[in-house]
């Protein structure tokens, strides 16, 4: 097809067996034609479209990616996800991400597929999940899925917790199919938050109650510093009702997540919880805290690769916070540039939070590795031969 377009010609290849001039204000479509086996059922039984003709090519994606990954070509009679899900993976490994996609892009009833939009974002969406899924986010995942209703993590970093249990969520969704499930929090300063909802609740008994009468259904709810308050009878005595009520599934899908830097819950209660080491930072988690920075604060960053790797290793154990304070620091000192400096910077705070403590610990700097160890080459020697005499005992077994 040529379409001109001023002083501009442009040559697209495209299938005319299903294609619609859609510049008229209503354009019915129901003709059959198009490949056997990719046509959707509204085109095979006739049915009157009148508009987003785009989810007929969306039907044909979805054909066409279980083709490629199940080798052939089958129609499911009904729009049932746990059916498609299970005749789908069948034991493959790796198989379970696709399934959701798959499901809604071949969805027997039109107006519950997804449109070329949808498909797009949840594509997408499906790259940025392989991404960001590494234990952390597949821990969470499995104890929220498994119905635990309280999960107590421990950690300083509330707003990577906030990031990873937002990820967590669309993973979830992905997973459940019959009710969307909401990212919610409360704060004794704020009251309880949603994004479709917010109730001014502050007083942490009466937002237990609103909890437990099934007020709140539907939400993974983030609850910061509750510490003081379970040393409360009434708040324990609520805590046991509501992990009743979740567990009984008299309540809807309900996860209360208490995030805190230490566990410290009374022994009356705290088996109810499980508890969640987050893991520090690591380098790469630097990393993207220093490319975000960048975004919203314009400095230049005079450290080649190797020095900025060494930045990030000497700030392991900090938390977020505690680096772009060190950054910030030295930004300011040296007129907005990073330079080799802030190391420096880096080890002193961490011997100031060292000085903080008991006094049990002292900080030594060490520029040295295993090559400066006396005997090194005799030591990798007798690790040789006692590999080899373990070798031959282990052989004798086999042998008698």
């Amino acid at each position: 097809m040529v379409i001109e377009e001023g002083e501009k010609i442009k040559v697209k290849i495209i299938d005319f067996g299903l294609s619609k001039d859609i510049s008229r204000e209503i354009t019915l479509t129901k003709t059959e034609k198009g490949t056997i086996g990719f046509i959707p059922p509204e085109i095979r039984e006739r049915r009157t479209i009148k508009s987003d003709f785009n989810k007929i090519d969306v039907f044909a994606f979805g054909i066409l990616a279980y083709y490629i990954l199940k080798k052939e070509i089958k129609f499911f009679i009904e729009d049932n996800y746990e059916e498609f899900k299970k005749e789908f993976i069948g034991g493959q490994e790796g198989y379970e991400k696709f399934a959701y996609i798959i499901f809604n892009c071949i969805r027997r009833d039109f107006n519950q597929r997804w449109d070329s939009e949808t498909l797009y974002k949840e594509f997408n969406a499906l790259i940025e999940y392989e991404d960001i899924f590494d234990e952390t986010h597949r821990e969470f995942v499995n104890i929220i899925m498994s119905g635990i209703p309280f999960i107590w993590v421990v950690t300083d970093e509330e707003k990577k917790t906030e990031k990873i249990l937002n990820q967590v969520l669309k993973i979830i969704n992905r997973k459940i199919q019959d009710k969307a499930i909401k990212f919610a929090s409360w704060k004794v300063s704020k009251g309880y938050i949603s994004e479709d909802i917010s109730y001014p609740v502050k007083e942490p008994v009466s937002f237990l109650k609103s909890l437990k009468n099934g007020d709140i259904i539907d939400r993974i709810v983030l609850i910061y510093d509750f510490n003081e308050y379970l040393k409360d009878y009434e708040i324990q005595r609520l805590i046991k009702d509501i992990y009743t009520e979740i567990k009984e599934k008299r309540l809807d899908f309900l996860r209360l997540i208490f995030l805190s830097s230490l566990f410290d819950v009374p022994n009356e209660i705290e088996r109810y919880f499980y508890t969640i080491y987050l893991p520090p930072n690591k380098s790469m988690d630097f990393s993207n805290i220093l490319s975000e920075m960048k975004k919203d604060k314009k400095f230049k960053i005079n450290m080649n690769y190797k020095e900025l790797e060494r930045l990030y290793e000497n700030s392991m154990g900090l938390t977020t916070f505690e680096f772009e304070m060190a950054l910030l620091k030295t930004l300011q000192q040296n007129k907005n540039e990073l330079k080799i400096d802030v190391i420096d910077k880096i080890k002193e705070l961490k011997r100031r939070r060292l000085r903080k403590g008991k006094e049990l610990l002292e900080f030594c700097e060490i520029d040295r590795n295993f090559d400066s160890i006396g005997g090194y080459d005799e030591l990798k020697k007798w690790i040789i031969k006692r590999r080899e005499v373990s070798k031959s005992h282990d052989e004798l077994l086999t042998q008698s």
